[in-house]
């Protein structure tokens, strides 16, 4: 699975991963997924927040916020 046109909901593997990185799974949704990371992307309509979750250790980081266009 790679580069994904529309923003998925996580399968029960992901939603485990997004779990552990300590989120909750109903907030994400998948973009983009490698052997190392989980590029996750917010549902919520306002500011756009994307995270990119490591697969082995947990650890999320903030990639950029950038308002929604309309």
């Amino acid at each position: 699975m790679s580069g994904r046109r529309n923003p998925e909901k996580p399968d029960a593997w992901q939603k485990q991963i997004i779990r552990k990185a300590g989120l909750k799974p109903q907030k994400w949704l998948v973009v983009k997924e490698n052997p190392m990371y989980l590029y996750l992307v917010d549902r919520g309509p306002e500011q756009r927040e994307d995270i990119i979750v490591d697969k082995k250790t947990f650890e999320k980081k903030k990639k950029k916020r950038c308002p929604r266009r309309r």
